[in-house]
């Protein structure tokens, strides 16, 4: 909008979003923008709006919005946290020099098949669309914009060269891609009605995959006991059946089928399996106990426990420890450091606990959690025959508090 109407409201609105963005998903949130902004304008040839000065006016109410985070980066991680958030966790992911070694160029074609579900078909074949039409000779693109293309495509291109691959890196394109997958669609159904037939066959044999994994991990992965979310299951699924059945347009028919589908797995995820999911998550459990029974003025260390989630829910600013395994990551205390405060928490694995209790000899409180790192999660995790074996101790525990010092 702010490049049809030049209107600072529009810019700095945009802006604004970044910022919010950039709080979620860090610096690549405005990545994403700019590679959209970017391609638009260059193909446009608008190079007057490209080197405009607002931009930098745009860029720097971002950073002011973000101050406050920042700030706190800094507190708790000094500049290498600063320069862990704008610089190392997304250029070194991309360059391999803070984490790589997926070499696999295929690996968000074949992640958007299930990322994109259940319109993974009109994905692929909006982007083969899109890409075909900037090679037609003779023949102008036919759409007025390339913020979509440009956004998203250029965005996986990069990501697909990165070192360090994760499906959820290209969450942010996913907005773009449904607007190609929908356009693909609408011009399929109008214009090529028996390839869009044809599709309609595969659209049901994936609602019917949908289907399967839904009633399997209800069953068997992660038994349902929610008479509510059985019902409504239940009624999503004779929802899809009656209007696959219906008499009805095409086009009518393949949403409503497979919005079925769809909404109701992703009921039951958000309802169900990521509960059940979080049951093993010990940080989560830790962040809990700790508010209710730390005082204002207590801090907790992580120690050999590689993620980050109890920095964020515990009430009380926290710090990471130095040790052989996480040294990349923006630390400032190490064990000895960490131990002259009498009185401090600890979220330790299961060296790290026998590590502090040699050291300590007794705590004033200790919790033990059963965990997993649901970033590996895998089969032999999900098959409640299996599971147990995958999980492993994490400890929350207290030191004593007498001549506690600072």
């Amino acid at each position: 909008t702010y490049l049809k109407r030049k209107s600072w409201i529009n810019l700095l609105s945009g802006f604004f979003f970044i910022a919010l963005g950039m709080l979620t998903k860090g610096p690549i949130a405005a990545a994403v923008p700019a590679f959209a902004i970017g391609a638009h304008l260059l193909v446009k040839r608008d190079y007057k709006t490209i080197v405009s000065y607002k931009w930098l006016i745009g860029i720097a109410f971002t950073f002011i919005l973000i101050t406050p985070y920042l700030y706190s980066l800094y507190k708790q991680f000094g500049f290498d946290g600063l320069k862990f958030y704008l610089w190392t966790n997304n250029a070194g992911r991309i360059s391999g020099s803070y984490r790589g070694g997926n070499t696999d160029p295929l690996f968000y074609v074949h992640n958007l098949l299930i990322f994109a579900l259940p319109w993974s078909i009109f994905f692929f074949g909006g982007i083969i669309r899109k890409i075909s039409s900037l090679f037609r000779k003779g023949k102008k693109i036919e759409t007025p914009e390339y913020l979509t293309s440009g956004g998203s495509l250029i965005f996986i291109l990069i990501l697909s060269f990165s070192s360090m691959k994760s499906p959820n890196y290209f969450y942010p394109a996913i907005p773009l891609l449904a607007i190609i997958a929908a356009d693909y669609f609408q011009h399929i159904s109008i214009w090529h009605f028996k390839i869009f037939k044809t599709l309609s066959i595969y659209q049901l044999i994936q609602n019917l995959i949908i289907w399967l994994i839904i009633s399997f991990i209800a069953i068997y992965i992660f038994p349902l006991n929610n008479l509510y979310t059985w019902a409504i299951l239940a009624i999503l699924a004779m929802f899809s059946i009656f209007f696959q059945l219906k008499k009805t347009n095409l086009p009518d028919k393949i949403i409503i089928t497979s919005i079925s589908a769809i909404l109701a797995l992703n009921i039951l995820i958000n309802t169900h399996v990521f509960p059940s999911l979080f049951d093993y998550q010990a940080s989560l459990k830790a962040s809990e106990i700790f508010n209710e029974e730390a005082t204002h003025d207590d801090i907790f260390y992580s120690y050999r426990y590689k993620q980050f989630e109890m920095f964020f829910y515990a009430k009380n600013q926290g710090y990471k420890i130095i040790d052989e395994s996480y040294h990349e990551e923006p630390l400032i205390f190490t064990i000895d450091d960490a131990l002259k405060n009498k009185g401090a928490w600890f979220l330790a694995n299961e060296k790290s606990y026998w590590e502090i209790k040699a050291q300590t000899e007794s705590f004033e409180k200790e919790y033990v959690f059963k965990h997993y790192y649901l970033t590996d999660v895998n089969l032999k995790f999900l098959n409640p025959k299996t599971r147990e074996s995958t999980l492993q101790n994490i400890y929350l525990i207290k030191t004593h508090s007498s001549t506690k010092q600072n």
